[in-house]
């Protein structure tokens, strides 16, 4: 009888063991819920969106050239130009001069022809044009005449230099050398008919 007394003791500390360790489990899986449900039911972070800052762009400047300044002064009245383009208080630029045939027009570089120059008529055709450089004919001139004749050839320093030739409006060529302004060596005149004549000429005589 002592024996099962004894037994029974025991049964009912295992028993009330049992108990303690499952409400101990109990409560850690009712914590456990807590603590996940905590964590499910945690709201999301916000998001957050970043605006881009707008980038303005500003138009590109524009490129200001500066141009020579050609400053207008009255002309003396021995002068007769229509346009008076001065730099540093000299002719520069394009100008149209009245002359007594007509006009003439072409560029100035500090106060001397420099450039292509053209005179004409009162009618506008060209009677003789060609190239200046510094002030002086330097290159490939050609000057004409009313009747229709014409002259061409080149000017070296002012001066005719080189392969000249001379055409009448009647058909006549008269041409050769030029040296410092003189005709110097072998010329040939050419008729209408065809003939041909040779002569020399030395430091501007004709001398054959």
């Amino acid at each position: 009888m002592k024996t099962l007394t004894v037994i029974f003791a025991l049964v009912t500390t295992v028993l009330a063991g049992c108990g303690t360790f499952n409400n101990i489990d109990k409560d850690h899986n009712k914590q456990c819920k807590e603590n996940c449900n905590v964590i499910e039911g945690a709201a999301e972070p916000p998001t957050v969106i970043v605006q881009p800052t707008p980038v303005t762009v500003q138009p590109a400047q524009p490129v200001i050239v500066e141009k020579p300044v050609y400053i207008e002064k009255p002309v003396a009245e021995s002068q007769t130009a229509s346009i008076n383009g001065y730099l540093n208080g000299r002719r520069h630029g394009m100008w149209v001069e009245h002359v007594d045939t007509g006009t003439a027009e072409g560029l100035y570089k500090n106060g001397r022809k420099h450039g292509h120059w053209a005179w004409r008529d009162a009618n506008g055709n060209v009677l003789r044009e060609g190239p200046f450089v510094d002030g002086k004919r330097h290159g490939h001139w050609v000057l004409r005449r009313a009747n229709g004749d014409v002259f061409e050839g080149p000017f070296v320093n002012d001066k005719r230099h080189g392969h000249w030739a001379e055409r009448s409006a009647d058909g006549y060529v008269f041409e050769g050398p030029f040296v410092n302004d003189k005709r110097h060596g072998k010329w040939v005149s050419r008729s209408p008919d065809g003939s041909v004549k040779n002569l020399i000429y030395r430091k501007g005589e004709r001398i054959k």
